[in-house]
Order: C-alpha cells, then structure tokens, then sequence
C-alpha cells in the first residue's frame, strides 16, 4: 500500500515526510475513522513504532498544599468481604489462623480446636471456638482485628492480614476474642454489635481472668450463617465434618510430629474430625492402583518469581475404578487443600481435539495428580483471599500447567487404553473381594473370548497376583526435576485387554504352515504366564542386533509392550503371529538400542560399526548423532552416513574422525558407504536456534545414538522433547 500525501510515517531511524493536515490535533479515533486507507497506514505505523502523534501534552502546574484527605477505607469494604464467606469458609480461616499460630510459637505439642454450636429452638444462635496454639502476645494484639497485618511467618497460610477479622465479622454480630500468650496476662479484644456501622476503627482490648495458659478462645454472638447440625455433622460428602476432613488431612493425619485434632460439638453431640486421607500417604495406599510400569510416582520442582522460590511435589497415578469426586487436579499449600479434583485448560485438561488430558473422557477419571506447594505463602497460587479456589492467572500457571501435563501425560495415555482388570488386581480394593468375586471381575473380560483364547483367561485366574491380597510398596519413586537428569522408570505394562487382543489377531491368523495350532495355544499360555517372568533379558536390552527369532524372547518382549503397538499392528492383514510379534519385538527393543531406530535396516551394522570405532578412538568424546537422509529413512545406495560428533575440542574431534573412518572405509562391510563425520561443541549446539539450518536441523531430525548426560538433556532440550521421551540413547560411561 503507498502512503498518502497527508500522512506521517515514522520508521526506527526517524519520520521520513511530515504531515500538513490543517487538524494536526486531531485525536487518534478521529485520524482511523477518516478514511479506509488512512486506517490500514496508521496499523501500519503503529505496529512499527509512533514517535509522534500530535502535540505533547502539557501537564497543570501545582500549587501550595492546602489540606490532607484521609485515604482510610470505610468499614462497607469490611462488611461486604464478610458477606461473601459462608458458615466453611468462615471457620476454615479460623482453623488457618490457629496453625499459623502454631507453627509461630513453634510448639511440640498437639494442637487442638473445639467449635462449639449453641441452638436455641432450631437457630444457630451462639458459637465458641477455642484453640491451644499458644495465643498472642502483648505486641501482636493488634494482628488479631487490625486489616492487612501480614502473617509473620513465610510457612504459614494466612497471606493478606484479613482472614480471621473477615471471618469473625462473617460468623457473627458480637465477637469477644480471649487469649493468653503462655503463662503471660490474659486479654479481652471486643467488638460490640453495630462496630461495624460506627466510623471509629478503634477497638477496646481489657485484661482478662480465667483464660488458660497458651489459649485464643472466640465467642461469637448474633450469628448470621445459618446451618442444622446434621449440616455440620453429618456423614454427607458436603458437611462441614467431612469438608474440614478433606481440607486439612495433612496435619490431622501426620505421622512424623505434633498433629492437628478438630471437635465439633453441640447439645446435641459431639465428634472428632477424621482425616479424609486424601492428600496423605495412607490416601497414596488407599487410592491408587500400583499396575507393574504405572505405579504413582513423584516428582519435585522448585518455581522462582523474583528471586524467591515455591517448593512444589507433584503425585501421580491412576485409581483402580473411575471417580469424578477426586480425579483430576487437587492442590495443597502449606499442607492446606485449596482445589479438588479440577479439571480444566489451566491444570493442562481439555474438551476439544486431540487433549493431553481429555477431560470428557470417562477413563480419565481415573488419573489423579496431587500438587502439593511449600514456601512463601505469598507465591501459593490460590485465590484471594479465602484460599478456596486456583488462581488461573498466577505468574506460575504457564509453567505449572507444563509440569502438570509432563508428569500426567504418560499416564494419562495408559489410562485410555487400559482396563478395570489392568488396575483394581494391583491396588488395596483387590483384598476387600471374596475369591468368587475376584474371578467374576476376570469372567467379566475373558467371557468372550474365542475357544482358543479361552486358556488364557484359566491362565491368568492362576497367577499369584490374582489369588492373593495386594501389597503397595512402601515408597515412590521419586524424581527431582531440579538436579535428575533421567526420570523414573516407567515402562509399559502387561495389559489384560491387550493380551485379548493379541490372542484373537493370533486366533485369526491361523494360515502360518510353520507355526501348528498347538504351538499358537503355548504361545497364549506363555502370553498369560508373563505376569510372572522377567520382562526383556539383559541379553536382548544390551545387543546391539538382538536375534528376535526365539519365542521366549518374543514373549518377553511383547508383555512389555506399549498398547499403540498392537492398535498399530491390528490393520496389518495376510501377516503371521510370528511375524507380528517380531514386529513389536523389534519396537520395544529399539527403546534401548538407538541403533534400531535407523529406519532403513540395510544402514544399521554400518552406523554401529563406525560408532564403535568412533568411541575407542576419539577421547573425551562427548557424543554421537546420525542425521541425513539415513536419519529420516529416504537414503539410496549413492547417499551418505552423516555423523554429528559432540566435542569440546571439535576442530581436533573431526580431524581425529577422519582419520579413524579412513582406513576402514574400504571394508567390505563399508566399501559402499561413504561415512562424512563433522564435530560441534555443545556451545555452539546450544546457542542454535531451533528449526535453522546447520545444528539445529540436525537435532531436529537426528538420532542420538551416544551421549553423557549433560549432552542428553541438551538435546531433549533443544529437540523440544518431554523428558519422559527422552530414552533411546546410550549414555558414555
């Protein structure tokens, strides 16, 4: 488009022709809407950089001082936070407000809290809490009713100073707050009824007698929020007894110091808040399945926002049956439940396309993903200022959104493809079945199984698994994403509806002359039996050209397969069993010998015989990365072995490659291949911007075939890969 002659354009080295419109004070809206053309130049303009638009403007001068204006905030803004809190929320900031004051008087005792709901004629009418964290001293009398008194400890929960005053003034219309720091005095902190529609912000503090040593207690009278007492303790999921279970597992339940116990009492009763287990080690044990390869694992990370860092724990895995009420995302801060079960685009779930964690698909209710965050509560990303939701526009949320979808996304594949008998035979709900039931959840699966499959649903009733009780282990498999460079193992496990699968592509294929009948049905036997053996041999994991020809080592192989093998494999038609299961053998074999995933067969001796000599001759040598058309399998005879050799010295390195590939170059193993080696630093790998030519299409389109570790997480890295990808490659010891 070309310029009128009435406009500016202003480009980074100045404006190039000047305007002479007669309304040069005109405003920006006036100049767009003059005409189409002059719109397009100023998006023009504007998207490069505006200098000038106009006349500067010019700011009134000040003058003396002639008063002060108070900026103190009416008491409307107190009484409208309160109004959002219900009867819960109320009394969970309350309880938040006794641990912070634990934790600050760092006592070694239990702590304990006592709610007391008085009814007269059916109506709440008068409610006591009382606590044993230590009370407040002389100097933090104020925190107790004056807003945004932060909380001094930077473990705590409490964040903006307004929880407890907040609540009182939610709960009721007269608070008395009592409290005695240690043996100290005891005082008296009053807000008499109608505080709140007075302009003064004072209030009375008295000494008072009979308050016990190292005790806050608060009676509140008039009070607004309304609820039976089977509303507050009854056994429904949406109780307060069972909410305030579920909140505060974590201290109601821990085994390695002083722990929390919260009564709830009336005329009518009283009882003891249980932990809901979730959130806790027991919870680990009782709601998750351990399937062998998908066991729940942990994952640590630390996130940083301007200087300071948030300790994170992601917990991972699957239960053994669907759930809505507690599959999905659930955080803790500092030990208190903040969100439960969520599952949305900000926890890395989606409803559209091909999702990472598609949240409208009945298997993921199976995927559970507990984040538990530590630190400054300041950084703890949940809503302000009752703490009962996430914030979706936290600082962190990109970044904990990627670790949430990294961890999840290999289980939430499995979960899709896996069934019931897949995860309940590996978890605590298995032992809680009589035998007769344990063998109807197998009929439940194997009961259409053609007759000659059927002996493997007899196979595996046999397998000591399914006969006895569960046992979880003890420990998790942990992952610090801070300082581990490679993750936990987490392997592809046998599937019962994969071994189906497989038995009936075995069942439809029987035109192998090589392979009688009775041969296919000891392979299903052997299919069946391995639960019980080893998966793939050391033998079979270490050689670089395994021989696959041996049915046990196929049937090692295959129980260890991932399901996307078989779907892949159920459209090949006219193949054998043997030939099938070489196939997934050949797969799975690939994962820990990189020289397997060079497409084309014809090129793998060559490229293993070359890295071997590579290897013993070149010291220091960092790694070893095939890319070319031998990496992206469209190489003919007249192509050549392209090798990327990761060095420090790399001038030196490829002077040395040369040399060693020279004298060999006319074996007869590699009389036909040329073999161009070059060498870079992994500096230079590393400052290359992904997707240009040079370094960075060589990892995007290479193998790595050796590397140390630094090498291997710079190139998952520059490669863009997840690190639960990252296998393949063999690492220079």
């Amino acid at each position: 488009m070309v310029p009128c002659d009435n406009c500016i354009i202003i480009r980074p080295e100045g404006p190039q022709q000047e305007c002479d419109l007669p309304n040069a004070e005109k405003t920006l809206e006036q100049m767009i809407f003059t005409t189409i053309e002059q719109t397009f130049i100023l998006s023009y303009v504007l998207s490069i950089r505006v200098t000038k638009l106009g006349k500067p403007v010019e700011l009134p001068r000040i003058g003396a001082k002639t008063r002060v204006i108070s900026a103190i905030p009416r008491k409307r803004s107190l009484a409208n936070r309160s109004a959002q809190y219900t009867l819960d929320l109320a009394i969970f900031e309350l309880i938040d407000n006794s641990l912070d004051n634990w934790r600050l008087n760092r006592l070694q005792t239990d702590l304990d809290i006592t709610v007391r709901f008085t009814f007269s004629e059916g109506v709440l009418s008068r409610m006591n809490y009382r606590d044993n964290a230590g009370g407040a001293p002389d100097d933090r009398l104020e925190a107790l009713v004056r807003l945004g008194e932060e909380n001094p400890s930077r473990e705590g929960i409490g964040v903006w100073g307004e929880g407890l005053k907040v609540a009182c003034h939610a709960l009721g219309r007269k608070i008395d707050i009592f409290t005695r720091h240690g043996a100290g005095k005891g005082y008296c902190l009053r807000l008499e009824d109608g505080w709140l529609d007075k302009d003064s912000w004072d209030v009375p503090c008295f000494e008072a007698e009979g308050v016990e040593p190292g005790t806050t207690l608060i009676d509140i009278e008039g009070v607004k929020q309304q609820a039976a007492w089977e509303e507050i303790a009854g056994s429904q999921a949406l109780s307060l007894r069972n909410r305030l279970g579920m909140t505060y597992s974590s201290v109601l339940s821990s085994s390695d110091g002083p722990r929390a116990h919260i009564h709830l009492q009336a005329d009518e009763g009283a009882i003891s808040v249980e932990p809901h287990w979730i959130g806790t080690g027991e919870g680990i044990r009782r709601y998750f399945a351990f399937p062998p390869g998908f066991e729940p694992t942990e994952h640590l990370k630390s996130f940083e926002i301007n200087g300071r860092k948030l300790r994170s724990k992601i917990i991972v895995g699957l239960s053994p049956e669907q759930s809505r009420d507690l599959s999905g995302v659930s955080m803790w801060g500092n030990g208190r439940l903040f969100d439960l079960a969520k599952k949305e685009y900000s926890v890395g779930f989606g409803t559209r396309g091909r999702a990472r964690l598609p949240a409208s698909h009945p298997t993921m209710w199976r995927l559970q993903v507990w984040v538990f965050f530590e630190g400054d509560p300041t950084l703890i990303p949940w809503s302000a200022p009752a703490k009962n939701g996430y914030n979706e526009n936290h600082q962190l949320a990109d970044e904990i959104r990627s670790f949430i979808l990294d961890v999840a996304t290999p289980y939430s594949i499995y979960t899709r493809v896996a069934k019931r008998i897949d995860l309940l035979p590996h978890s605590v709900a298995w032992n809680e079945l009589s035998p007769e039931k344990r063998i109807a959840e197998l009929d439940r699966y194997f009961g259409d199984l053609p007759d000659s499959g059927r002996r493997v649903g007899e196979a595996f009733k046999k397998a000591p698994h399914l006969t006895s009780d569960f046992a979880p282990p003890t420990r998790l498999t942990s992952w610090d994403r801070d300082r581990d460079i490679d993750p936990p193992a987490l392997a592809p496990c046998f599937s019962v509806a994969k071994a189906k699968q497989v038995a009936n592509l075995i069942a439809e294929r029987d035109d192998d002359p090589d392979r009688p009948w009775i041969e296919k049905q000891k392979l299903l036997d052997r299919l069946a039996r391995g639960l019980e053996v080893s998966p793939l041999t050391k033998q079979l994991a270490e050689s670089s050209h395994p021989r696959l020809g041996s049915e046990d080592e196929l049937v090692a192989v295959t129980v260890r397969l991932p399901r996307r093998a078989v779907n892949t494999l159920e459209n090949a038609r006219g193949k054998s069993a043997s030939a099938i299961l070489s196939e997934l053998a050949l797969e799975e074999a690939s994962r820990t010998n990189p020289i397997l995933r060079i497409p084309q067969a014809e090129f793998r001796a060559v490229v293993d015989l070359t890295v071997t000599k590579l290897r013993q001759g070149i010291p220091d040598l960092r790694g070893i990365a095939l890319f070319g058309s031998v990496a992206r399998g469209d190489a003919d005879r007249a192509s050549d072995i392209d090798l990327l050799l990761i060095h420090d010295n790399p001038s030196g390195a490829e002077r040395q490659a040369l040399e060693i590939v020279k004298p060999f170059a006319h074996d007869l193993l590699v009389e036909r291949y040329k073999i161009r080696p070059i060498a870079e630093s992994p500096e230079t790998l590393r400052k290359q911007p992904r997707g240009k030519a040079g370094p960075g299409s060589i990892v995007r389109e290479g193998i790595l075939l050796l590397s140390d570790d630094a090498v291997l997480r710079l190139w998952a890295n520059l490669k863009g890969g997840s690190a639960w990808r990252r296998r393949g490659s063999s690492v220079i010891r």
